[in-house]
């Protein structure tokens, strides 16, 4: 049954990546807006792990916290409430799940002269750890990029750093260590990203037992999904979580 479903979700891809629409860091407002137009439809997995992506070894946990900076609170989408990619990856994965947004703009792995903060310095972070997650994605990096002769220096200790005090918990989550999406912005940062940054997370993804995810490779060769060449538009981000679930939901256990 499970095939024949990604069956299915390979016909319908084709029509996601004909869609197409708008970026800036912001910080997360208290505010929650009404939910807008109706959800996506859930669709079984459509990429499959690289030999370089790390098979889970552990089950998906029932509880997902979504770490990252503005590009995981879903900057520039029209709700972040309802369009960013936690919040679409809900939808994906359905009410026996619990996804929780814990990104926040302008943070980075490293603290930098642009006055970028550590995740680690704010209270998303406190907040994610007191939740005990079960599953913990992250997605950060981009930011470090805009200093990265400062940051290369410390980034791969501070990455390490992220994930153990994620292993420490009580609940042992499964940890993945994505890269930061695709941007259309510069070539500098490009090649900073797929030249130093990228090896660094597959370093620490392989020493210490996380699975490391290539969102960057995914998200080459589609700037329609992006309002600023660096942020996502609300199609964008649908299109992201659709790449998140795709390697979430194979560690969902099999029905019996």
């Amino acid at each position: 049954m499970k095939n024949l479903k990604r069956f299915f979700c390979a016909l319908l891809l084709p029509a996601l990546l004909f869609s197409c629409g708008a970026p800036s860091e912001e910080k997360p407002s208290a505010e929650s807006t009404a939910p807008s137009d109706a959800p996506p439809t859930a669709e079984e997995p459509t990429v499959a792990p690289t030999e370089e992506e790390t098979v889970p070894v552990k089950p998906l946990g029932k509880t997902i916290a979504c770490v990252g900076d503005s590009i995981t609170y879903g900057a520039h989408s029209t709700d972040y409430n309802t369009k960013s990619y936690p919040a679409v990856l809900q939808t994906l994965l359905g009410s026996e799940y619990t996804v929780t947004n814990y990104g926040f703009s302008g943070t980075s792995y490293v603290e930098t002269e642009r006055n970028y903060k550590p995740y680690d310095d704010c209270g998303m972070y406190r907040m994610s750890l007191a939740a005990k997650p079960e599953t913990v994605v992250i997605m950060l990096g981009t930011n470090d990029t805009h200093d990265w002769a400062k940051a290369k220096e410390r980034v791969e200790e501070r990455v390490r750093a992220l994930v153990e005090a994620y292993q420490a918990l009580d609940s042992d989550p499964g940890i993945y260590l994505c890269t930061p999406i695709q941007r259309y912005d510069s070539p500098v940062y490009r090649g900073i990203i797929e030249n130093e940054l990228i090896p660094i997370l597959k370093r620490v993804a392989k020493e210490t037992g996380c699975v490391y995810v290539d969102l960057y490779a995914k998200t080459a060769n589609i700037p329609q999904y992006y309002s600023d060449n660096l942020h996502m538009n609300d199609e964008g981000y649908a299109f992201l979580a659709q790449l998140v679930y795709s390697f979430l939901s194979e560690a969902i256990p099999l029905e019996k």
